[in-house]
């Protein structure tokens, strides 16, 4: 049985297609990607409580765990829960932020050490839990692995989609689609791998809110893109593949182990009691990310869930339609297993004037992303074959 939610996005996007009509204007939809995102991917994809707990001997080289028992009351021996370690990223904020402040034995260098042990062990605690699937050293492109149902019924959702744009008398056309993520892991890039297989991988026509000084030990082949055929991947707080490379930013998809992951911790945005987006990559793409959420028609929200501690990020998901006047003719799909109830209250948050107003239409699905993507691709599948079988 295909979902009302599904049936209504298979609409819209033939609407946005312009199949069969003169001409279309390029039109966006943007996938939000949350952590259901990536378990519809990979059911082992860590959560907050797996990724966020730190073991206290890896730090031991940087602070004696006696001095985080005195600033923070932990244990001596042990891990660091999530809570715990919201309350060292804010104090280590706060010292970076503020040196007046700063205690006696704290200074710029010291900070730095603490906070790339703390990226290195999250990125560790993600690959404990499962495969980033890393380039090959000398490769351009993902491993090819076999597909789980769940996968294959993603990625043939997404090459659907893929055939919704095209280009015709040097204008574009038709649907494009873009992803904004909140998560670190390598998914997005490994379905659009396998979406434009074997055309190609997906390097050169991914813009990043930034143009990186390599990617996987090449200089971008394309470091401006063409607008028909570029596609926004968007890391709303950072990943493991973003790495400091002097004034700039590099795409490093290769494993790197604990000595390589000290000396060059991923750009990522650990928990904090003030979430602090200072840093240069965010304040580059940030105002991508608005810009495309104003230009975007349909929103698709995937397992997000709109955390508190998102203050900021939350004002980004309320650019898709700032305010009332902006949200006519958009949609808002939320996908997620939470139900319906709770879903709605979620986006009544962002778009408080709905309640009033029923714009943008909200369109809600209890469930894995995976199965609304095959229910999306079984409802395009009927509508071709409609088409095909219908006279002239």
């Amino acid at each position: 049985m295909i979902s009302e939610a599904a049936q209504t996005f298979v609409r819209l996007a033939g609407e946005m297609s312009g199949r069969g009509t003169e001409w279309a204007p390029l039109q966006n939809v943007t996938f939000w990607a949350g952590a259901g995102f990536s378990r519809a991917w990979e059911p082992r994809s860590p959560g907050r409580s797996e990724l966020f707990t730190i073991r206290l001997d890896a730090l031991s080289d940087v602070m004696a765990p006696a001095v985080l028992r005195r600033l923070f009351g932990v244990e001596l021996t042990g891990d660091l829960g999530p809570a715990t370690l919201r309350q060292i990223v804010y104090f280590l904020d706060m010292n970076e932020k503020h040196p007046e402040v700063r205690g006696r034995y704290y200074d710029d260098r010291n900070v730095i050490l603490l906070r790339s042990a703390l990226r290195a062990m999250v990125q560790q605690n993600f690959e404990q839990h499962c495969d980033l699937n890393f380039v090959n050293r000398g490769e351009s492109r993902f491993p090819p692995n076999p597909l789980s149902v769940q996968q294959r019924a993603i990625v043939d959702f997404f090459a659907l989609l893929e055939r919704k744009a095209e280009q015709s008398s040097g204008l574009a056309q038709g649907l494009r689609y873009h992803f904004l993520t909140t998560n670190y892991d390598f998914v997005i890039e490994n379905i659009l791998e396998q979406v434009l297989a074997p055309s190609g991988s997906f390097f050169p026509n991914a813009y990043r809110g930034f143009t990186p000084s390599r990617v996987v030990g090449r200089p971008p082949s394309k470091p401006v893109p063409e607008h028909w055929v570029a596609r926004n991947l968007l890391k709303l707080n950072g990943g493991f593949e973003i790495v400091q490379d002097r004034e700039n930013y590099e795409l490093d998809y290769h494993r790197r182990d604990l000595a390589t992951l000290l000396a060059q911790p991923p750009i990522i945005m650990l928990p904090s009691r003030e979430q602090d987006y200072s840093d240069a990559y965010f304040r580059s793409l940030f105002p991508k990310a608005v810009r495309l959420m104003r230009e975007s028609r349909l929103l698709v929200l995937v397992g997000y869930s709109m955390s508190e501690d998102d203050a900021l990020i939350r004002f980004i998901l309320r650019q898709f339609a700032e305010d009332v006047e902006d949200a006519f003719g958009k949609h808002v799909f939320y996908i997620d297993t939470s139900d319906e109830a709770r879903q709605q209250r979620s986006l009544q948050e962002i778009f408080p004037y709905a309640i009033d107003y029923g714009v943008p239409t909200f369109h809600f699905y209890s469930g894995s992303f995976a199965t609304f993507a095959a229910e999306c691709s079984e409802a395009m599948g009927k509508g071709r074959a409609a088409r095909a079988a219908s006279p002239g």
